[in-house]
């Protein structure tokens, strides 16, 4: 068994980077017609319904699937007994969210909220449906076919909603594209694996031993990546909501869709490290070090270039949401290094750990949402404060880490110093080299500062690495994967 979690991350990473990107790629292109279609406040709808539907999503099977990837060997009741959680809880959720349509609408105060639920919750109705057998291609690092889910996923609602948005130019556009999307969705997993799952009780009790934290810590994690939009109406209309949601979910985009492909190969291979304390805790330094290099310049770098990047994609309508894309740009890229320390909890069985970091988070953020929203005048003050209470945590997650391996606060650091240094030099060409708003054309602007910016990192990284005598790392294993290559072609 590889006790590396390099090789085996990197052998399967190729296929998830290829089928998020492309999946985002095609979401990046659809999302950039439909904002010149669309208006601000259709986004904005179809988003606050969205906080409803997504944690529905999110309750119905992320325990149980990491049930089975934790399991090291599940016979067919487990697997089964899994499947038939995740089943009925689709179909209590969906009952109760299709319940809670007037509620919303109330709360946000746009009756066409409330109609827009009762559609959307038959996404929750039959998510239970999807076939669990996908799950074990995961825990055989088998990505090949989740790249192939994650591009029909994407093609399917794309062509819906860009044919229904020439015809009928409102949000309904982007409601029957989601259900569509994901119907077709649920029939493709049955078609690419041959697993077929049917109802079983057996294992039910041990399934939920373990899926039962990990849905407190996955609904922790929902409440902090949301909680903060409920705050949105006392500053604005739907259209507000529109700005807001669309500027975060630009904002996460970069880092989040660089980095966290890789993240989902770690929690399988954690998996096969349990009982080995000390394997998880170097492979968690080098995989820190990797979180660093990709994660802080990414969001640092875009939250600089944010400016060019709305005009430039979305156009001048999209103009207010640019100060939501600088801060969550940045909160992005914590948020993304934290995610590392999930897989090593989890892995280990300390669900409880990583159920206690998102509590501890959630707690935070509405306490600090709830003692400034009075002095809220815009989306801006939001975005701000849920990005400080983001660092706020980063002590207590490591608290939470270091009860589990044994890792220093020295070996923390010696993986993260350089990258912070890297961007501190990119962050000072940018703003005072290179700064926005220069009189070029906005695409023009944004290439050049871009380039520049990734030149000045990885001159910085690289000479940082040298003069620190090149120590282990991602530096380090970037450096021998470009000689093995070179010699293998010089060869």
């Amino acid at each position: 068994m590889a006790k590396d979690l390099y090789g085996s991350v990197a052998r399967s990473s190729a296929w998830l980077i290829a089928g998020r990107w492309g999946s985002r790629v095609i979401g990046l292109v659809s999302t950039v017609i439909l904002a010149r279609l669309l208006a601000p406040d259709d986004f904005g709808l179809v988003a606050i319904a969205s906080l409803l539907i997504g944690f529905a999503d999110l309750l119905t099977q992320q325990g149980q699937r990491l049930a089975v990837l934790q399991k090291i060997d599940p016979d067919d009741d487990f697997i089964n007994s899994a499947w038939t959680i995740t089943l009925l809880t689709g179909i209590i959720l969906g009952a109760m969210v299709f319940a809670m349509g007037p509620v919303f609408a109330y709360y946000f105060a746009d009756p066409r909220v409330e109609l827009v639920i009762y559609v959307l919750s038959f996404r929750i109705f039959i998510l239970g449906f999807d076939n669990i057998g996908m799950t074990l291609y995961l825990k055989e690092f088998n990505f090949r076919t989740d790249f192939y889910l994650n591009i029909y996923e994407k093609i399917l609602p794309f062509i819906v909603t860009l044919t229904l948005a020439f015809y009928i130019r409102n949000y309904w556009a982007l409601v029957f594209g989601v259900i569509i999307g994901h119907a077709g969705a649920i029939v493709m997993t049955y078609v690419l694996h041959p697993y077929r799952p049917r109802l079983c009780f057996k294992r039910v009790s041990e399934v939920w031993s373990f899926s039962g934290w990990v849905l407190i810590e996955s609904v922790g994690h929902y409440f902090t990546m949301n909680v903060d939009r409920l705050f949105v109406p006392g500053v604005g209309s739907t259209s507000t909501m529109g700005h807001y949601h669309v500027g975060a979910e630009l904002a996460r985009m970069p880092t989040f869709e660089l980095f966290m492909p890789l993240n989902r190969a770690f929690f399988p291979a954690y998996s096969r490290l349990q009982g080995s304390a000390s394997e998880m805790a170097n492979n968690f330094v080098n995989i820190l070090s990797v979180a660093a290099i990709i994660c802080i310049p990414v969001s640092a770098g875009f939250a600089l270039v944010a400016g060019d990047a709305v005009q430039f994609i979305y156009g001048e309508k999209w103009i207010p949401m640019i100060p939501v894309v600088r801060w969550i740009s940045v909160n992005a890229g914590v948020l993304a290094v934290l995610s590392t320390f999930y897989p090593v909890l989890q892995a280990s069985n300390r669900t409880r750990l990583a159920a206690s970091i998102t509590f501890v988070h959630a707690v935070l953020l509405v306490a600090g949402l709830s003692l400034f929203h009075s002095s809220y005048n815009s989306i801006d003050g939001i975005a701000m404060t849920r990005t400080l209470i983001s660092f706020a945590v980063i002590p207590f997650a490591i608290y939470c880490l270091r009860r589990v391996i044994h890792v220093s606060l020295a070996q923390i650091f010696g993986a993260v110093w350089r990258p912070f240094l890297a961007t501190g030099a990119m962050s000072a060409v940018m703003l005072y080299v290179l700064p926005e708003y220069q009189g070029l054309a906005a695409g023009v602007s944004l290439a050049l500062r871009i380039t520049a910016g990734a030149a000045v990192f990885t001159l910085c990284l690289g000479l940082s690495w040298l003069l620190a005598g090149r120590p282990a790392g991602a530096e380090r294993a970037l450096t021998r994967l470009i000689n093995g290559r070179l010699v293998s072609k010089s060869g």
